[in-house]
C-alpha cells in the first residue's frame, strides 16, 4: 500500500469506494480506528462513508469488488484478507471511529485549547452569528474609538452601503489565513493635482493649435472622475483619429505624463484605502471575538480562524502535535479540492509528522482524494491549486481513477469531448457501463422553453418524475422554473432545495409590508403593498387586537394571496416565536427564517452548487434565464497558485496605465471562466442515464463549450407501464397577474463606472417609489432611500437626484403621459418565455404607454430594449402602445418617442 497517495477522482470514478476500501485495509493491517481520521466536507458524506466502511467490513465476503481491492492493497489473497477481517472485527466494533467533517475535527482541536483564546469549551457552533448584533457592536465600538468619521469616509470612497462593507468583512474573514503581510503601510490620501495639471496642459496645447472642441474637450480639466470616463486612456499614443492633424511628439510627452500621474494617484489611493480597510477589519475581528466570548456562539469559520491563530501565534506546533500524537496515525481527506489555505495549515503539523517517518509509530499514511474539475467553492476559500501544491510539498504520489462506474456511454463520451481541451487536468474517462444512454443538446429562443420541452419528452417516454433533476445556475432561476413547471404540469410535484430566506419571497414581502402599514400607517408602506400585490390597503386598527397568526391570515385574505402556500405557512410558524406584531416588526432585520424546501416525491429542482455530490437518472441542465451580472467589485484579489499575492483597489481605466494591475485583472478573468467551466462540468456529470442541455440561441452560458444541437442514444423508460403525459399550451398571462410574478430585477447596461451604476440604481429606486409627484413627496422618498443606503452616494449626489426628479416632474410631456391612465411602477412582464421588467407602465382607455428611465447617455441598446417592451405589451393587451425613453440628465430632461 502506497503510504502517501493522492487520487484524482473524476465524477463517477468511485472515490467513496477508494476511501472506504483504504480505510478498511488500514484496519485489517492493524491500525486502531481511533487513530485514523477520515475527513469530509459535509455531514452527509461523512455519514455515507461511515456506513460504507461498516458495511464493507461486516459483509466483506459478500462484496467481491471491495474484497478484491482490499486484498490488492494488502498484497495478499482474498482468503487471507477474510481471515484478517475475522481477527480484527471484534476490536473494530469496540473502537471509536473518527469519520467526520473537517469542521468537526478542527472544532475538537479548539475545545482542547479554547481557554488559550478566551472561548469556553462548551461554546456551541451555529451556521451563522447574529449579523445585526455584530454590526451594531461594530458601529458602537467604532464610535467609541472615534473612528466613525474615517469609516464613513472609507465607505463613501468605496461607494458602499453599510451592508456592502460587512459583506467584504465576511469575505476577508474567510481568507484570514491568507492575509498576513498583504495590506500596505499607512499612506496619506493622494492629491489629484498632477492629473488635472497635465490634462490642462494637453487642453491648452490643442487649443493653441486650433483643435475643435470635440478633440480638446475630453481633456478639459474638471475632476478626475470626469476624466476617467473618457476613452483616450486605452490609447498608447494620441497620434490617432482627429488628433493626427495636430499631433507632435510633444503631445505624446504630455500624454505620457498624464498617464504616469494617474498611475501614481491610483497606486497611492489604493494604499490609503487598503490601510483604512485593514484598520476597520481588525476592529471587526476584535468585536466579533468579543461577541463570541459573550454569547458562547461560533460559526465554523470562527472555529477555523481561531485554531489557525492558535497555531500561528499561541501554541507551538510541536506541542499541538504532542497533544494529538497518540490519536492520529493515518489521515484520509475527501474532496480535497475544496480545502482552504487555513484548513490545510491546521492539518500541516500532523501531515508533516506522518510523512517525515519520524515518531513513535511507523508506517503512518497520508491519503487524499479529489477532483479539481469540481472545484466550485472558490468564493468560500476553497483553492483547487492546493491539490497539486500539497502533493509537491509533502512528496505525495499522484494517481488517477479513469473508469466511470456511474454513467452510461453516451454522456461519458459527450463530457470527454466537451471538456478534454478546456480543463487543464482533464483525463478522459472510460465508461464501465454497456448501456448507450442518452444525450440531447437543444437550442431554443429561451431556456424555459427548452427545459419544458425536454421535461415533456422525458415524461412522455416513460421516465418517472422522481428520476429527473433540473439544475439551474441561481436560486432565482429555480423559483422561476418551479412556477413554470407547476403551471405546465399541475399534477406533478416539484422537490426543491433552497437556501432562500422567507423575506426574499415576494409573497412574504407583501404580507410584511401590509403588517408595517397597519402598525405604522406610513404612506410608503402602503405604496410597497400596492407594488408587491396590486392591492391598495386601508387602515385597519381592528386588526391590531388580533393574534399575530390571525393578522397574517387576514393579510393573506385582503391581499388575495394563497393561504395554503408553504411559504405563508412557514411565516406563520416562524412568527409564533414573537409575542406580538410589534416584536416581529422591530426584529424584522433579524428575521432569518429560510424558505421551506419542498420535498414531495417529484421532479428535483436545485442549483448546480447544491447538486454537487448527488446523482440522478436523468438531468436537464438549464441555461441562465437572465444575463450575467457584471457588477463591478471594488477589490480584486490576485492569486499565484493557492497563495494570495496582492489586493488591488479597482479604479476605472487603471489597466491602461498599470501593467501589473492589467495582468491581475486578466488572471481574475481567467479564474472566473475556470469557475464557470468547473460548474458546468459538475452539472453535466450528475447524470447516470441521460443528459439534456437546454441551450439558448443567444447569450448562452454554454457558449464557451462550443457545443452544437445534437441527439444521441435513446431514452430508457423508468417503467414499461408509465403513461404519456400531455401538457397544456402556455399562454401569456394577463397584466394583473404580471404584477405578482417573482422575477429578478433587470440588469441595465450602464456605460459609466461603479459610481454611475450606484447613482443609476438609487435614481431608479426613488422613481420606483414615487406614486405622488410633488416636491414634498420627492424629498420624502429621496430621504427614505438615502436612509436605507447611507454610504452609497455623497451628499451632492442625493441633491442631484432630487434636482433631476423635480425637473422630470415639471416636464410637460411627462406630466401629460402620467395623467393619461393608471400607473404601474417596475412592472414584471413575461414575453416569449423571457422575463422582463418595465420601469413605468401606464394603462389608459385606448392606449398603453411604456416608459424607460435612463441616467446616462443614449445607447442603441436602450432603443432595442424599449421596442421589445412596446411590442410585447401591444401583443398582450391588443391596444395601441407608445414607448418613451426619458433621459434624466443633470442639466435637462431629454425624451425619445418610439
Amino acid at each position: 500500500m502506497e503510504l502517501s497517495l493522492a487520487l484524482e477522482a473524476s465524477a463517477g470514478s468511485g472515490k467513496t469506494f477508494a476511501l472506504s476500501v483504504r480505510y478498511c485495509a488500514l484496519v485489517l493491517k492493524g491500525a486502531n480506528p481511533a487513530h485514523i481520521i477520515a475527513l469530509t466536507f459535509t455531514k452527509k458524506a461523512a455519514s455515507e462513508m461511515k456506513e460504507r466502511v461498516i458495511s464493507t467490513l461486516e459483509f466483506l465476503e459478500d462484496k467481491p469488488n471491495e474484497l478484491e481491492q482490499i486484498a490488492k492493497l494488502l498484497n495478499q489473497d482474498r482468503a487471507s484478507t477474510l481471515k484478517q477481517r475475522d481477527a480484527v472485527i471484534k476490536s473494530f466494533w469496540e473502537a471509536t471511529m473518527h469519520i467526520e467533517t473537517i469542521d468537526a475535527f478542527i472544532g475538537r482541536i479548539l475545545r482542547k485549547f479554547s481557554l488559550h483564546l478566551g472561548v469556553m469549551p462548551d461554546a456551541s457552533i451555529e451556521a451563522s452569528l447574529d449579523s445585526v448584533a455584530l454590526q451594531e457592536a461594530f458601529l458602537l465600538k467604532s464610535k467609541k474609538a472615534g473612528k466613525m468619521p474615517a469609516l464613513i469616509e472609507f465607505a463613501s470612497a468605496m461607494r458602499w452601503r453599510l451592508v456592502d462593507m460587512f459583506t467584504l468583512f465576511e469575505q476577508l474573514y474567510e481568507k484570514t489565513g491568507e492575509l498576513e503581510g498583504i495590506f500596505p503601510p499607512s499612506q496619506t490620501h493622494p492629491s489629484s493635482e498632477n492629473i488635472i495639471k497635465y490634462a490642462s496642459e494637453i487642453y491648452r496645447f490643442l487649443e493653441k493649435v486650433g483643435a475643435p472642441q470635440s478633440a480638446k474637450g475630453p481633456f478639459e480639466p474638471r475632476t478626475v472622475r470626469g476624466l476617467v470616463q473618457k476613452n483616450f486612456w486605452e490609447k498608447e499614443s494620441l497620434n490617432y483619429w482627429h488628433y493626427k492633424k495636430y499631433y507632435t511628439p510633444e503631445l505624446d510627452t504630455l500624454f505620457e505624463k498624464l498617464k504616469n500621474a494617474y498611475k501614481d494617484y491610483v497606486t497611492k489611493k489604493e494604499a490609503f484605502l487598503l490601510h483604512e480597510l485593514q484598520e476597520a477589519f481588525e476592529l471587526y475581528c476584535a468585536v466579533r471575538l468579543s461577541l463570541i466570548a459573550k454569547q458562547g456562539l461560533l460559526t465554523f469559520t470562527d472555529v477555523t480562524n481561531l485554531v489557525y491563530k492558535l497555531l500561528r501565534y499561541e501554541v507551538d506546533k510541536e506541542f499541538l502535535y504532542f497533544r494529538l500524537d497518540s490519536l492520529i496515525e493515518h489521515v484520509l481527506i475527501d474532496e480535497f479540492q475544496d480545502t482552504s489555505v487555513a484548513q490545510l495549515e491546521i492539518l500541516t503539523p500532523i501531515i508533516e509528522e506522518i510523512v517525515s517517518g519520524i515518531g513513535v509509530h511507523e508506517n503512518r499514511s497520508f491519503f487524499y482524494v479529489g477532483d479539481v474539475k469540481q472545484s466550485i467553492y472558490r468564493f468560500r476559500g476553497g483553492q483547487e491549486a492546493l491539490f497539486y501544491e500539497t502533493a509537491k510539498r509533502f512528496r505525495v504520489k499522484v494517481d488517477a481513477l479513469r473508469i466511470n462506474y456511474r454513467t452510461t456511454r453516451a454522456p461519458v463520451a459527450f463530457v470527454n469531448e466537451v471538456f478534454e481541451n478546456l480543463l487543464t487536468h482533464y483525463q478522459p474517462q472510460t465508461p464501465n457501463s454497456k448501456e448507450i444512454g442518452y444525450v440531447h443538446v437543444s437550442e431554443d429562443e429561451s431556456a424555459i422553453k427548452g427545459v419544458l420541452s425536454a421535461l415533456e419528452t422525458l415524461l412522455n417516454e416513460g421516465v418517472m418524475p422522481w428520476n429527473i433533476a433540473i439544475l439551474t445556475h441561481t436560486n432565482a432561476d429555480a423559483s422561476v422554473l418551479q412556477e413554470e413547471i407547476t403551471e405546465k404540469f399541475p399534477n406533478i410535484a416539484v422537490s426543491t432545495q433552497s437556501s432562500k430566506k422567507l423575506l426574499d419571497s415576494t409573497t412574504i414581502q407583501a404580507i410584511v409590508a401590509y403588517l408595517k402599514f397597519i402598525y405604522f400607517k406610513e404612506p410608503l408602506d402602503r405604496a410597497s403593498v400596492f407594488h408587491l400585490s396590486g392591492v391598495c390597503p386601508l387602515v385597519n386598527d381592528a386588526l391590531l387586537g388580533k393574534s399575530l397568526p390571525s393578522m397574517i391570515l387576514e393579510a393573506v385574505s385582503i391581499l388575495c394571496l394563497d393561504g395554503s402556500d408553504v411559504e405563508t405557512i412557514a411565516l406563520i410558524e416562524a412568527a409564533n416565536r414573537y409575542e406580538n406584531i410589534e416584536a416581529l416588526l422591530f426584529n424584522i432585520e433579524r428575521f432569518d427564517a429560510l424558505s421551506p424546501s419542498q420535498t414531495h416525491k417529484g421532479i428535483t429542482l436545485l442549483t448546480i452548487h447544491k447538486s454537487k455530490g448527488l446523482e440522478f437518472d436523468y438531468v436537464i441542465v438549464s441555461d441562465k434565464l437572465s444575463g450575467d451580472y457584471h457588477g463591478a467589485q471594488p477589490l480584486l484579489f490576485e492569486y499565484e497558485g493557492a497563495k494570495l499575492e496582492r489586493i488591488y483597489y479597482v479604479q476605472k481605466q487603471r489597466e491602461h496605465v498599470d501593467f501589473v494591475y492589467e495582468r491581475a485583472k486578466e488572471k481574475e478573468k481567467t479564474s472566473k471562466m475556470q469557475d464557470r467551466l468547473n460548474a458546468l462540468y459538475v452539472a453535466f456529470t450528475r447524470a447516470k442515464i441521460g443528459l439534456v442541455v437546454a441551450k439558448k440561441i443567444e447569450k448562452s452560458i454554454f457558449e464557451p463549450l462550443g457545443i452544437l444541437p445534437q441527439l444521441k442514444g435513446k431514452i430508457t423508460p423508468s417503467t414499461k407501464s408509465s403513461k404519456s403525459l400531455k401538457s397544456p399550451t402556455i399562454t401569456p398571462k394577463s397584466l394583473p397577474a404580471l404584477g405578482r410574478q417573482k422575477v429578478e430585477k433587470k440588469s441595465e447596461i450602464e456605460l459609466g463606472d461603479l459610481y454611475a451604476k450606484h447613482f443609476g440604481q438609487m435614481l431608479h429606486a426613488c422613481l420606483e417609489r414615487l406614486y405622488v409627484w410633488d416636491f414634498e413627496n420627492i424629498d420624502f422618498v429621496v430621504k427614505r432611500i438615502r436612509s436605507i443606503n447611507p454610504f452609497t452616494l455623497e451628499e451632492g449626489d442625493w441633491e442631484n437626484i432630487k434636482l433631476r426628479l423635480r425637473r422630470l416632474m415639471e416636464d410637460k410631456i411627462f406630466n401629460s403621459l402620467i395623467s393619461s391612465g393608471k400607473i404601474y411602477h417596475e412592472q414584471p412582464l413575461r414575453y416569449k418565455e423571457e422575463r422582463k421588467q418595465i420601469d413605468t407602465l401606464i394603462i389608459g382607455k385606448d392606449r398603453v404607454i411604456v416608459i424607460d428611465y435612463k441616467s446616462g447617455e443614449y445607447h442603441p441598446q436602450h432603443r432595442t430594449q424599449l421596442l421589445l417592451y412596446k411590442k410585447a405589451i401591444s401583443e398582450i393587451t391588443g391596444k395601441e402602445t407608445e414607448g418613451w425613453l426619458f433621459y434624466l440628465h443633470e442639466d435637462r430632461i431629454e425624451n425619445i418617442n418610439l
